[in-house]
């Protein structure tokens, strides 16, 4: 009787079964799992960017408020944002956050560009080279731009908020060694706004009605500073034009605000009967002013038609408190009115962080005066206001007798009748907003465009959605160690700590060896 098992090849062979089943098992198993992984990572692949990626950032600054979420989620609208990245290589920080807004919502889409292989596409939205890694939002309606640069701004002590490139010139320009001690670590935070400045840009695109603003002309205005401030509501779809009231008749229905920037000489009584009606059936004008306009009849009309009129003079300040040290007593710092909605906005979207800073620069300001008979349903509010010690000069720069006292340079009235609102907002500082005065105040500039924001309703400059997002600040916290600290540590994790790992080491060696 033979026996197999007494075979060596039949055990050699049975051997060589078992091992090409086990070997089948295993590949069969392997494919399995790979397979299972391939499926996990699609699944996982479609997952929102919130399930897949975590914000370990300081102050979780690519995570985005339940205030932006909410917005998002009701959109209703066709947008597209367009990623600007040289070579196509995307800023993962910023593509996480703005993939946070297309996983909330489909009608978000996401494109990455390359300008440099594709460099036709920016111009159509700026003439402006914009920097890597900006980003263009889009819609039916009306489109966006955000410089990478815009996503940034910067709190100092001396200067109050400014936007980023203006702390790159003064840090990196050719002055940088002179305004080194007024820029440190002590006094200067650099502030990440990325949220709040991407979700305002699609709150602006998504709007129905296009913002579009008439600037009066033909009356030698100074108008609003080209690069300061026009340039700025083009590149964003902000619609503008100078307007010839007298050829034109009236304001049109478009006019979002009417703006009157510093005329030299006055309008007609046919004009100024023209803005009065535009204002009376819920119009919006924000009028600059200079000391010369206090003898403008015609403009003075439209203005004592809501209780308000011009006190001729220019105002000096008498109390050193209220202008900069060095500076003329004609360059007014007058208190804000923290109770009024534009102040406010400047204080909930970070262009101050404390009333100290809150001051427009108002240079050659002439007083608003309050009639003492306020027309019906008419509400004045006063924006800015100097001290007790202000008075007014003549043109020879000589004090007037008796006008000491707290004057008006900047007011709000708004009128109400039935369901029909005018809002006018009167700054009687035009210097304030030109590009020099902005250039050593750039709160300023801030606190006009709110203003057309305020008597308009554009909402890319109210960001009332904005105002609820808090810019997240990208300081780093140090631990401050005294001279002697710093000695004692530097022992003890130089010298100290690598000692005692080499005796605990030697010591195991000796123990082992002795076995």
């Amino acid at each position: 009787m033979n026996n197999d098992n007494s075979n060596p090849n039949i055990k050699k062979k049975r051997s060589l079964n078992r091992q090409a089943k086990s070997g089948a098992y295993s590949l069969a198993f392997a494919a399995i799992l790979l397979a299972l992984l391939i499926v996990v990572n699609l699944i996982v692949y479609k997952l929102p960017s919130n399930f897949t990626v975590f914000d370990t950032t300081p102050n979780r600054q690519l995570s985005i408020t339940e205030t932006t979420e909410n917005f998002v989620k009701s959109i209703d609208q066709d947008v597209t944002i367009y990623f600007i990245c040289e070579d196509s290589v995307t800023n993962i920080e910023l593509e996480t956050l703005i993939k946070h807004y297309t996983d909330i919502n489909s009608k978000l889409k996401y494109e990455v560009i390359d300008p440099i292989s594709n460099p036709s596409f920016t111009p159509k939205y700026t003439d402006t080279t914009l920097s890597n890694y900006s980003i263009i939002i889009e819609s039916d309606l009306r489109f966006y731009v955000i410089d990478y640069y815009d996503l940034y701004y910067v709190e100092n002590t001396y200067t109050g908020r400014i936007d980023y490139l203006t702390f790159l010139e003064y840090t990196q320009g050719p002055y940088a060694s002179y305004y080194s001690s007024y820029f440190t670590e002590d006094n200067t935070e650099l502030f990440f706004n990325g949220e709040a400045v991407i979700t305002t840009g699609f709150d602006y695109v998504t709007q129905q009605v296009v913002p579009h603003i008439y600037l009066l002309s033909n009356h030698g205005e100074t108008g609003l500073d080209e690069e300061v401030f026009l340039k700025d509501m083009e590149d964003n779809g902000i619609e503008y034009e100078y307007f010839d009231l007298l050829e034109n008749g009236s304001v049109p229905d478009t006019c979002t605000c009417l703006v009157i920037g510093d005329p030299d000489s006055d309008i007609s009584a046919q004009e100024a009967k023209a803005i009065t009606e535009y204002l009376d059936a819920g119009g919006s004008m924000v009028l600059l002013t200079s000391p010369q306009a206090c003898g403008f009849s015609n403009l003075l009309s439209v203005m004592e038609h809501y209780g308000l009129t011009a006190e001729t003079g220019t105002i000096y300040e008498g109390n050193a408190s209220y202008y900069p040290s060095n500076s003329s007593p004609n360059m007014l710092l007058p208190t804000m009115n923290e109770n009024h909605d534009i102040v406010t906005a400047i204080v909930n979207l970070g262009y101050a962080s404390s009333s100290a800073n809150l001051s427009m620069l108002m240079p050659n300001s002439h007083s608003i005066r309050i009639l003492d008979d306020t027309p019906e349903n008419v509400t004045i509010t006063t924006i800015a206001s100097t001290s007790d010690k202000a008075y007014l000069t003549d043109s020879n720069g000589d004090a007037v007798d008796g006008t000491t006292g707290s004057h008006v340079t900047g007011i709000s009235v708004k009128k109400t009748v039935d369901s029909t609102t005018s809002n006018i907002i009167w700054y009687s500082s035009a210097d304030a907003f030109t590009s020099e005065t902005i250039s050593e105040r750039s709160i300023n500039q801030a606190y006009l465009l709110l203003s057309m924001s305020y008597v308009g309703g554009i909402s890319q400059f109210s960001s009332e959605l904005a105002s609820e997002i808090q810019a997240i600040s990208q300081n780093t916290s140090y631990l401050n160690l005294s001279a002697t600290s710093a000695v004692v540590w530097g022992v003890v994790t130089v010298i100290v700590v690598p000692a005692a790992l080499l005796v605990v080491g030697l010591t195991v060696w000796l123990k082992r060896r002795k076995r």
